[in-house]
């Protein structure tokens, strides 16, 4: 059963919104082979225009809250994406004690 899994090749890229040259990040990861850009720390309203070649691509935002995902859906989907997935970073506050 794991053979089917073996033979896919995924290579993410978890790249930082908020970092200097973040559009020439993602062009050096896609050119590199990344099939997922996962992304946070900002955001990433320009991501769809940036992987518009290359639709095999996977795009993962990460975000913190509901209006945070909102905002990124609505202008993503004005570029013809949505996501692919999303990350929730939940803090300190919303978790629950552990028993």
């Amino acid at each position: 059963m794991l053979e089917k899994f073996v033979e896919i090749n995924l290579l993410l890229a978890n790249i930082l919104h908020a970092m200097n040259d973040y559009a020439k990040v993602v062009e050096f990861a896609i050119e590199a082979g990344a099939n997922i850009i996962v992304t946070g720390a900002g955001l990433p309203l320009e991501l769809p225009k940036l992987v518009e070649n290359h639709p095999d691509v996977a795009i993962v935002p990460i975000v913190s809250s509901a209006r945070a995902l909102k905002i990124i859906c609505k202008k993503w989907k004005a570029a013809g994406r949505l996501p692919d997935a999303v990350i929730v970073e939940v803090s300190k506050k919303w978790r629950t004690p552990r028993s």
